[in-house]
Formats: C-alpha cells, sequence, structure tokens
C-alpha cells in the first residue's frame, strides 16, 4: 500500500508541475522556429519531471488511475493531472503544436519518407559494391539510407559509390519498381578517432599450398607467373595462384613449353615448376607440389644454362600476440622499426593519435578492437605507456587500423571533434551528400563549430547526426540535443559500439533507453545503430537476442545494419520483423486480437 497521504500526494504533483514550468523557461538561444523552441522547452520540462519524480510518487499516480500522458507533451500532460485532481479549475488549453506532427515530420525532413509505423533501413556501404548489381537488391528490400564512412576510402571512391546508388535508382525507375522514392546518402566524418598504425613488416618464405586428395596425391597443381617485370613475389587473388619477381644471375638461353625449373624449397624440398607458357617477359608455370619460396631461391634449369633468383618477397605484418598478463607497449611517437633490441620481449604498437594519451594516469583502462583485448594503464612517459592485458585469456593477435578506447581520459581535452581531414571532408558531404554525422561529439559546442563550418560553406541548413558514443556525450546529453535544436535538421545516432566500450556494457541498456526517452521529448529523430542482426549480416542464422534486440529498435526512427555476406537477407528480416511489430503495437489495446502466423 502506497503510503502517501492524499494532501503529501497533492503537494508533490502540484511542486512537480511548477518545477517543469520554471525549468523549461530560461531559454535564449536562438532557434528556427517556433516548434524548435517549444521542443527545447518539452525537453527540460521533461527533464525536470525525471529529476523530481519518485518511484513512490509514480506508484501513487497509479493507484489514482494517473499517468503521464505523454513525454512529448510534459507540461500539458502533468496540468491534465492537476486539474484531475482537483488543484487546477481549468482544463490545459488545446495546444497549436501537435508533438505527434512535430515528430514525423521531422524524421521525414532529415531521413526522407519511410514505410507507415516503421523505422527506416540504414545500410553501410563499401568500395566492393561500386557498380554491383547488389544496390538494387538492396534498395528492393527496402534500404532507404545509404551510409558512407569517410574513415575509409577517399573522395574519388566515395563519389563512384554514391554514382552507384543513383545508378541503381534509376534503373529500377526504368523497370518501374522504384516509384519516386530516393534514398539519402549519409556520410560519417570520422572524427578523432585512436587506430592503430601500420604494423612492422617482417618476411616470411612465400608457402604456395596445393591441395591433396582422399589418397594424399596432389589433386589440382597451382598455376603462376614467373616474371623479371613482376613488381613483388606473392600470392595472387586474380586468375593466377601466384606471382614471382626474379633477375637472371645466369644464362639468357630462351626458354620453351614443357621446360622445367628446379629449385630447393625454404625446408631443403626439391621442387619444379612446369613451363606452361612462354611470354615477351616471363613465364606461366604450373606447381604439383606445395611449396615454400624464400627470398634468392634459386631456379635454375641445367640444360639450358639458366639460373634465375628470386626477389622482392611481399613482407607481412608481423603478428602481435597478447593474453592475460602480457605487457603491451604503446609507442608514441616512435616508428616499431626502430624499437630497440631490449624491448623486443614487449609487444608493441604504435597509434594514430598520440595526443590522446596527454591524460592518461596509471589505473586507467584502455580498450583494443571494440573491447576484444582490455588492459589498464602501468606505466607511462613522454615516449610510450605500458598496459598490462587483463583479458582475453587466449592469444589474441592485433591488428592495423582496429580501434582504441580510452574511457577513463576526458579526451576532449586534447583532441578536437572535428580534425583537419574532417573539415576537408565536410566541403565534399556538403556537395554530394544528403545527411553528414558528426562523430564522437562530446559537447554542446563541438556543434557549435560545425554550424560555423556550414555557415563557412553556404550550407547553414545542412543536415546532421550528433554520434552519441563517448562518455562524455553521455554526461552532457542534454545540452548536446538542446542545441542540436539550434539546427534547422537535426538527429542523433545511438552509437553502440565505442559507447558500450566507453560506458561499460552493463550501462549500456539504460543509456540508449534514456537517449530515446529524452529524443521523443524533444521531438528528435533518433537512429540505433551497430550490431543489429550482426550473426545473420555475417552468417545467415539469426540469434535469439538480436531478434529481441530488433524490438526494442522499433521505438527508433532508423535501424543501422553493418556489412556481412548475408545483407539483402537481413534487410528482408528486418523488414518483416519490423511490420509484425508494428501489428502487434496497433493491437495491444485490445483484450484478445489473432496471433499473427
Amino acid at each position: 500500500m502506497n503510503s502517501l497521504s492524499h494532501r503529501d500526494f497533492v503537494n508533490r504533483v502540484w511542486k512537480l508541475y511548477l518545477q517543469a514550468i520554471n525549468q523549461s523557461s530560461p531559454l535564449y538561444a536562438d532557434y528556427p522556429s517556433t516548434e524548435h523552441r517549444y521542443s527545447a522547452h518539452n525537453l527540460l520540462a521533461f527533464l525536470a519531471f525525471r529529476n523530481g519524480v519518485t518511484h513512490e510518487l509514480i506508484t501513487a499516480l497509479r493507484l489514482r488511475g494517473l499517468q503521464l500522458g505523454s513525454i512529448q507533451h510534459v507540461v500539458r500532460s502533468l496540468h491534465m493531472i492537476c486539474f484531475n485532481l482537483g488543484i487546477l479549475f481549468q482544463a490545459p488549453l488545446f495546444s497549436l503544436e501537435d508533438p505527434h506532427l512535430i515528430s514525423n515530420k521531422r524524421v521525414t525532413d532529415l531521413l526522407g519518407d519511410r514505410p507507415a509505423h516503421s523505422p527506416h533501413i540504414m545500410l553501410t556501404l563499401d568500395s566492393k559494391m561500386i557498380d554491383s548489381p547488389l544496390i538494387e537488391e538492396f534498395l528492393i528490400r527496402g534500404m532507404t539510407i545509404a551510409r558512407i564512412n569517410c574513415a575509409y576510402d577517399d573522395e574519388s571512391i566515395w563519389k563512384k559509390m554514391i554514382q552507384t546508388v543513383r545508378n541503381a535508382e534509376n534503373g529500377l525507375r526504368r523497370k518501374g519498381q522504384y516509384g519516386e522514392r530516393n534514398c539519402k546518402i549519409y556520410m560519417d566524418l570520422a572524427g578523432p578517432k585512436i587506430r592503430i598504425k601500420p604494423l612492422q613488416k617482417t618476411v616470411y618464405p612465400l608457402k604456395i599450398t596445393v591441395p591433396k586428395d582422399w589418397y594424399g596425391r596432389p589433386s589440382e597443381p597451382k598455376r603462376g607467373i614467373v616474371s623479371s617485370s613482376a613488381p613483388s613475389t606473392k600470392l595472387s587473388d586474380g586468375p593466377y595462384d601466384f606471382q614471382i619477381s626474379v633477375f637472371h644471375e645466369d644464362g639468357q638461353s630462351a626458354v620453351q613449353e614443357g621446360d622445367r625449373l628446379s629449385f630447393l624449397d625454404a625446408r631443403n624440398k626439391k621442387r619444379t615448376f612446369l613451363i606452361q607458357k612462354v611470354m615477351p617477359d616471363g613465364v606461366v608455370v604450373s606447381l604439383d607440389r606445395t611449396a615454400c619460396i624464400e627470398e634468392n631461391t634459386k631456379l635454375y634449369n641445367a640444360e639450358r644454362q639458366l639460373v634465375w633468383r628470386v626477389r622482392n618477397l611481399e613482407g607481412k605484418m608481423k603478428k602481435v600476440l597478447v593474453k592475460t598478463s602480457d605487457r603491451l607497449r604503446i609507442y608514441m611517437n616512435k616508428p616499431l622499426a626502430e624499437n630497440d633490441a631490449d624491448e623486443a620481449e614487449i609487444a608493441g604498437i604504435s597509434v594514430n593519435l598520440p595526443e590522446a594519451f596527454a591524460h592518461i594516469e596509471q589505473g586507467h583502462s584502455v580498450f583494443i578492437d571494440d573491447g576484444k583485448v582490455h588492459g589498464i594503464v602501468k606505466d607511462h612517459n613522454r615516449d610510450y605507456v605500458d598496459v598490462e592485458i587483463l583479458s582475453p585469456p587466449v592469444p589474441i593477435a592485433l591488428k592495423e587500423n582496429k580501434g582504441v578506447n580510452l574511457p577513463d581520459s576526458r579526451l576532449s581535452l586534447s583532441l578536437p571533434a572535428l580534425t583537419e581531414k574532417d573539415i576537408q571532408d565536410l566541403t565534399f558531404i556538403c556537395r554530394h551528400a544528403d545527411l553528414a554525422g558528426l562523430s564522437f561529439v562530446n559537447h554542446p559546442q563541438d556543434l557549435r563549430v560545425l554550424k560555423h563550418l556550414l555557415h563557412t560553406q553556404g550550407k547553414p541548413d545542412f543536415p546532421i547526426i550528433a554520434k552519441i558514443e563517448t562518455r562524455e556525450a553521455v554526461q552532457h546529453f542534454s545540452s548536446i540535443l538542446i542545441e542540436g535544436l539550434t539546427f534547422a535538421n537535426f538527429g542523433v545516432m545511438v552509437a553502440r559500439g565505442d559507447l558500450a566500450i566507453e560506458i561499460g556494457f552493463p550501462q549500456l541498456s539504460v543509456v540508449q533507453e534514456e537517449i530515446l526517452s529524452m529524443c521523443r521529448a524533444a521531438h528528435t529523430p533518433v537512429i540505433l545503430a551497430t550490431q543489429i542482426l550482426d550473426t545473420y549480416t555475417k552468417k545467415g542464422i539469426p540469434s535469439r537476442p538480436e531478434m529481441a534486440d530488433v524490438s526494442l529498435g522499433s521505438e527508433f526512427d532508423c535501424l543501422m545494419l553493418n556489412k556481412g555476406p548475408f545483407m539483402k537477407q537481413a534487410i528482408e528480416l528486418l523488414k518483416e520483423t519490423l511490420f509484425l511489430i508494428s501489428e502487434v503495437k496497433h493491437y495491444k489495446q485490445s483484450v484478445t486480437r489473432p496471433f499473427l502466423l
């Protein structure tokens, strides 16, 4: 039974109503419309309500059949509660602002038209999709927004990806399959993402593996090119399995088809190349047994007194393996190739943004590769940071370009939200894209800087998405949202990849719900990103937890899918699931309804 007396209950409701009114009053920013100002007022009223309400008061409201009607119109809802309790003697006046219409209009203005009661579907593109028929498949199945990550490739590749989307749309329109729809192009500014720099390369013998049949006999010879004009010695992905660069040490006699080039491989095994075709600058050969070829391997034909030497063996990234209790040294400005000999026992990497470590302290956490590796700082100086690895318990290889997170360090003190590269990329985005994503936003000031840059581009109303992916962004989210409402077209993305690392996985579920609620109160479009149907996209089999995750995702205005071999099927599954969820929401007020089977 609720312990509040009726008088206490009424007093607390009245106090809550006054707090919501008072807190939503002081606004001095220049908003693009009265509706944007109204949204800012409502957000502040919602924050006042959330900070003032208690579980005890919510229970008391429910016992009396009362509840906050809508977080999209907080003061009006509280006014109605006060009217029903007899505190106020006049019902709230009809408001000229319809929060639902405002929210829907902003989603359409920012993200485009969408199926009724269903979120947009955003897909991440890459350079392999240029001129690919896959894009038509994505569009037919439900992709409404195409994402390009500016952390990869360059303007020439981005332009080709955009053109591929436009060509696919035009092709579908000619077939009468696309109507007047238009897929939005969304481009993420890379932002100050800390990444592992290219690792030191080392030369390993080139292993050419010839498969064997059930009885252990070679089943399919490998074919390759041996040429003095080949730039390097490596395995190939083209019509040939390998290429070998050579120089002529002795003998210039012309070889013929059917001749053999003998050699001892790196394991001292006798092997032979059979020449199948002679070309002006080399030969096409076949190999019927597995061989390991190293630099300076001698290829010879005694009959023709010919000797060729293998050269330019292509280096491979040196493996950097770490596991629990290992030490990892992160170098600030020192190339890995210059590591001292006495440091050879410590695994080492370099990073692209050493200034990010300016405020690192002993005991701070370091996460690498989306949290697959976790360590804590044991020692640091101007040259390097030593990290003790806490997980994983089994060795894992660190790879170049993987991300590094420092959740305990205030990166905003040493890294700007917009890098020089971002400023250059923004010019391209404003000319060729429909939306821009601001990565690693931490403060409202980051949005003000971006607004100034958009004015210099002559695009003050260009649509912007603020990506929430740091601990500081969560701490300042209400201020970021208030500032975002000063943009004509503004939305929010919950970027769960980095965000989960920054705030911790236990907090993620709560934080994404909080961000969603605050965006709803501000009538601001919100996107959910990272690992939606991730297993299905990569393996073609959905997991039960990620299907449940789609249920949460249905509350958002857009869901983002990442790349994978089963993207087509993932779009179809997502679209069908979202439709079924929308049907359930439509019928959920009914006492009974048929199962949608």
